[in-house]
């Protein structure tokens, strides 16, 4: 046992003479407990001749420097005490429910050692409400000895948590957003049990989450558009929860191509909220920000937990992916690459201008506040972000760009884990694999090509007054040296 300041627990044992074996058996439990560091009072040692034996016992139960009293009680003891029969030399040896009532009851441990013709543990009727150790058999007892010294040390087995702090959001009102949860649940355990209905359950999920989406369409009324587009991605947030413990659940278990083609349908679907319905014959592109901004933050999480999870192919797939969107009044261009799921909110800018407390970016800042799941701490939602910046950097997506905007809160830190870990061959051929590169050369040259060019120099300029370094974020000198690391 490991060292303390605190003094040995001392505990007084309790039991009745029923016979030399079973007194026998009472003295090698209060040796082995002596042995486990435990000071035992028990008569046989304590007791000379002239003392009184109730008084001693008495005096024990009451005395505040035992801390606790071993109740072994059998049928002769549960009998004793209910009772009060025996002579003198027998009844002293038990814990009325007189001398019970005048202390703690916390400070009792019954141990049943058997039980009565009915199946019942052999208590007094003052104990029998009270949770118990079976020592009843000899195997009990070898396997439920720790449960004893856990209970007189007061090191119970399972300790309650620290108390943490609650999620933010349960302080807001209820929002509208009708949970999926047993589909959900249905598709985990498939999961868990291997099954092969896996691919039904996920595509089943996520055709009625994208469905659920339109129950968040907001008004389209000026007076009151900044307040229903924040009360909309206030009242969708416990819709991003539960489908990034989707993404948590599907990835840390599988990867197949199967899976990823059902949730790029799912991606698609939700795009399509970006934009006007059909039916829509005008329209303000401000109307859809909710969904920009609950696809931009979704995505992110999405890269994190295949980051996570090591699912580096995945990740490269979705990223180079490009995605199918039937929107009216669009042209024939129907496909778009994985920056479209960035958005930069109108309204979130009008609202951040008039606020008297402006930030550099009013989406990073809505991102940190409502960063609240245990499963992505913000550093590695901030590490995904990079990442998407980082893959448009290094391959060619076009006019929409990503840029990271969380990482206004990333300043001049060190490199993000997954970067960091690359200065070794193991650790830069994940980072090939999501960027699509063979070779440190390779990266280095695309990355300093489109950094020195018109695009590259603007993202510098955007770098939050040059409160972070790219470079550093990347760990780019270790990565894009060609000398070997192991």
């Amino acid at each position: 046992m490991p060292e303390t300041d605190s003094p040995a627990p001392r505990v007084f044992i309790s039991y009745s003479w029923t016979s030399v074996a079973h007194t026998n058996r009472v003295v090698e439990l209060a040796e082995r407990l002596v042995r486990d560091g435990v000071d035992i009072i028990l008569d046989k040692w304590e007791l000379k001749e002239g003392h009184d034996k109730y008084a001693f016992m008495e005096r024990m139960v009451t005395d505040q420097n035992v801390t606790k009293v071993l109740i072994l009680s059998d049928k002769e003891y549960a009998e004793k005490a209910d009772k009060r029969r025996g002579g003198v030399g027998t009844e002293s040896q038990i814990i009325s429910k007189e001398i019970y009532d005048k202390v703690s009851q916390e400070k009792f441990i019954p141990v049943v050692l058997d039980y009565d013709s009915s199946g019942d543990p052999s208590l007094p009727v003052f104990l029998r409400n009270r949770i118990y150790i079976d020592f009843s058999t000899p195997e009990k007892t070898y396997e439920n000895h720790e449960q004893l010294l856990r209970t007189i040390f007061g090191r119970p087995a399972l300790q309650k948590p620290k108390l943490g702090k609650p999620p933010a959001h349960i302080f807001v009102a209820k929002t509208s957003y009708s949970s999926n949860r047993m589909a959900l649940e249905a598709f985990k355990n498939s999961l868990r049990q291997d099954k092969s209905n896996y691919i039904g359950l996920a595509r089943e999920y996520l055709s009625a989450f994208a469905a659920g989406l339109e129950a968040f369409r907001i008004s389209s009324d000026k007076s009151t558009l900044e307040e229903d587009f924040l009360s909309s991605i206030h009242d969708m947030l416990p819709a991003r929860d539960e489908l990034v413990e989707f993404y948590g659940a599907a990835f840390e278990y599988k990867e197949d191509g199967a899976l990823v083609e059902v949730l790029i349908e799912f991606l698609e679907k939700c795009l399509t909220y970006n934009y006007r319905t059909w039916e829509m014959h005008s329209w303000s592109d401000q109307w859809f920000e909710n969904f920009s901004f609950f696809n931009h933050e979704a995505f992110i999480y999405l890269a994190a937990i295949l980051i996570k999870y090591k699912r580096d192919a995945v990740l490269h797939n979705l990223l180079s992916h490009e995605y199918y969107v039937e929107v009216e009044g669009r042209g024939s261009h129907h496909f778009v690459r994985y920056t479209r799921f960035r958005s930069n909110s109108v309204i979130l800018n009008s609202i951040n201008k008039k606020s008297k407390d402006r930030v550099l970016s009013p989406e990073a800042k809505l991102f940190k506040e409502r960063a609240v799941l245990p499963s992505v701490p913000f550093r590695a939602f901030m590490e995904a972000d990079f990442v998407l910046f980082l893959w448009s950097v290094v391959n060619d997506v076009g006019y929409h760009q990503w840029f990271p905007d969380s990482l206004v809160y990333a300043g001049w830190s060190e490199a993000f884990p997954l970067f960091a870990r690359a200065r070794s061959g193991k650790g830069f051929l994940r980072v090939a694999k999501i960027l699509g590169v063979s070779s440190r050369q390779e990266l280095k040259q695309k990355y300093d090509n489109t950094m020195s060019s018109p695009k590259g120099q603007g993202w510098e300029i955007l770098t939050f007054q040059a409160d972070i370094s790219f470079k550093t974020l990347m760990n780019y000198k270790e990565i894009t040296t060609e000398t070997e690391k192991t």
